[in-house]
């Protein structure tokens, strides 16, 4: 829900990425680690960042939302939960 809102704000996942990455327009900053695939390899250091969401895609896979230095968008992949993505936490 809270990515939707992030979306919504940003008009769309097609243009929230440049934002997202951008300490000085919302306080939050994708930086961009990578990912750790299947507790095996890091991959996309200094290029991308993929942040778990707690939505499930099946019983293997949950929705995680990654963005890059190239593109404005935000795309949403079915990762396998083995996977080591990072975690966007939210003060209630």
């Amino acid at each position: 829900t809270e990515w939707n809102i992030l979306f919504n704000f940003y008009q769309g996942n097609a243009k929230a990425g440049y934002s997202l990455q951008d300490p000085y327009l919302n306080g939050f900053k994708a930086n961009q680690n990578g990912a750790y695939y299947l507790n095996s390899i890091w991959s996309f250091t200094g290029f991308a960042e993929l942040f778990w969401s707690s939505e499930m895609a099946d019983q293997t896979r949950a929705f995680a939302h990654g963005m890059n230095t190239i593109d404005q968008s935000v795309s949403v992949y079915a990762g396998v939960k083995l996977n080591g993505f990072g975690v966007r936490c939210l003060k209630d």
